[in-house]
Parts: structure tokens; sequence; C-alpha cells
């Protein structure tokens, strides 16, 4: 038998399989290892490692090797979502100032006295607070898709979808309005191929906040990659027993050997380097799609490439197989 007991650099118990204390008292040999990470204590009652020290060894800077890189794992991924939920958090807090800049509301004594304030402040410039409303709302969306990437970050397979349908076209536009002010800033066109009621007719099935979390983050990376002055398409197809969804973009390069590597956590690709990323985004709009049954792949065409602000870019597709669920309602 051998017992772990892994602790943090404060010395609290993090992880342990020393369920009945008891058992220690019966085990013959005990060694600690340590890293910044913390400490892990293995005691074991094994002959073959209490009777040699090396093997001992070796097995416990192995195990603890092994602790510190996934606590290194989930660290990374925890920084990268708390980075992401307090840039929006600063954003929220901004706008809500700005609106209530110049008002006595931090001196109100009650909450009919900030209620008065309020109301005497959308008096005074109601369109200022109605597009201060949209961009909040716009903010709590972003919020919204950014837990659901959390949840899909960590727990993944866990998650049991709620499957709906739902009007592909409409999802994309909704969450394209979080996006109106990057949108207009580089100039960027949202374009779609197929109208509203093509869309009703062949809706997919997908839970609401997975498939949110998936589109957001693609059009995320989006922003920060495709081609300003351009234009960013959409197209839905039939094809035998399942919808082609393809999202067209004049956007950075991705050389032929990353198309598998940009779905993978913490991968950043090679023209991206100078870019605000952290390798996260990518590997969350696969997993959320294939909890949802919908597979991904990138098709790069290699023949359109331009030239911007000495970067390469190239035609990119994003083509989503998605399972067919006709609509006759």
């Amino acid at each position: 038998m051998i017992i772990f007991e892994k602790k943090d650099s404060v010395g609290e118990i993090i992880a342990t399989n020393a369920n009945n204390i008891n058992l220690l008292k019966d085990l013959n040999k005990k060694k600690e290892f340590f890293s910044p990470a913390g400490s892990l204590v293995i005691i074991s009652d094994e002959e073959d490692m209490y009777n040699s020290s090396k093997i001992f060894t070796k097995v416990g800077n192995l195990t603890h090797n092994a602790f510190d890189s996934i606590y290194e794992h989930f660290r990374k991924q925890i920084i990268a979502q708390s980075h992401t939920l307090k840039k929006i958090q600063g954003k929220l807090i901004q706008k809500t100032e700005g609106v209530l800049h110049g008002t006595n509301y931090n001196l109100a004594e009650n909450y009919e006295e900030q209620q008065e304030i309020i109301l005497n402040k959308i008096k005074e410039n109601p369109i200022e607070i109605a597009d201060s409303l949209i961009y909040l709302y716009k903010r709590v969306f972003e919020l919204s898709a950014h837990m659901a990437s959390f949840e899909v970050l960590h727990m993944g397979e866990q998650i049991d979808p709620d499957l709906k349908l739902h009007n592909i076209r409409r999802l994309i536009i909704n969450i394209l309005h979080g996006f109106e002010d990057n949108l207009k800033e580089l100039e960027i066109t949202p374009y779609f191929s197929f109208k509203d009621d093509f869309a009703e007719l062949n809706k997919i099935q997908a839970d609401y906040k997975m498939i949110n979390a998936a589109f957001y983050n693609l059009f995320d990376n989006a922003i920060k990659y495709v081609k300003p002055n351009s234009r960013i398409e959409f197209h839905l197809e039939e094809e035998l027993d399942q919808l082609r969804f393809i999202i067209s973009m004049i956007s950075l390069r991705i050389d032929q050997d990353e198309l598998d590597k940009v779905f993978t956590l913490g991968y950043r690709g090679r023209n991206c380097k100078d870019n605000n990323g952290n390798g996260v985004g990518m590997y969350v709009i696969k997993k959320s799609l294939k909890l949802n049954n919908i597979k991904i792949k990138i098709e790069p065409d290699y023949k359109k490439m331009e030239k911007y602000n000495n970067e390469q870019y190239i035609l990119n597709k994003f083509i989503l197989n998605i399972p067919i669920i006709k609509n006759y309602e």
C-alpha cells in the first residue's frame, strides 16, 4: 500500500488518499519531496520501495513532478479565465461610473435617494442611458459566454447538454451584437448568403450556452486575427444527412501542419505571436461543438493570399458539420 499527501505552498492538503488515518500507523517508510508549488509526502509498506532508497526517491520525484505539472496546467487555465473576467468587470464598472459621473449617487443615504438620482439622470439624457444599457447588456452576454467556456474547460464530458432547436442565423446575429464596436472599428462587414426562412427550416440542435460559448470564442479570435476592411461570410448548405455551416474570412495565415494543433489547449499559431491570446479559445470552440455532436475543421486557401501591415493573410474557412434536424412546424 502507498499513501500520499500533496500539500500546497502554504502547507494545506490539496490531494490525498489517506482516508483512514489509522492506516498511517501500519506503514513503514515515509519520505517527503519539496518544490516551489508545495510538498508531497509518500508513506509505503511496499518492500521494493522501502528497501531501496533509490527506487523510493525515483517514484517520489516522478509523482511529485506529475502533481506539479497538473497543477500548473490548471493554474494557467484559471489565470486566463480570471484575466478575461476581470477585463469584463472593469468594462462594466467603467461604463457604470461614466453614467453616474457628476451625480451625488455615492452620497445618497438610502435606496430612494439613489433611485431619484438615476431617474433624474434618465430625464436629463435618455439617449446616453439607452446606449449605456445596450453596452451593459452586451458585456453581460460576454460574461455569460465566458462562464460557459469555463464550464467546458474544466468539466468537459461531465456536462449534460440541454439540446434544443435553434435558428443558427439568429444565434450568430445575436452574438455579433456584442462585437459591433470591434467590427465597426476594423471595418469588418458580416455577410449571410442564406435567408432566415432557410435557417428556420434547418434548425440546429444544440445546448444554447455551449453553442454561444463556441461562436463567441470564434468571433473573439476573428476580431484579433481578421484582416481589417474585409468581411466575414456565413454560408449554410444541405449535404446528404448533415448541414455544412461555413464561416469564411481573410485572416492570419494558418500553416498546414497547424490545422489540428490550433485546437489544442494552450497552442498559439506561429503567425499569431504578437497578438493578444492565451491558446484557450480555439480549444473551447472545438470542445463545445463536440459536446453538441458538431465537428469543426479549418480549410485554408493559400492561393488567396493578401499582405497587410507586413503580415500574411489568407482565406480561412471554418467548416462545421452539423447533423440535420428538420423543422416542419
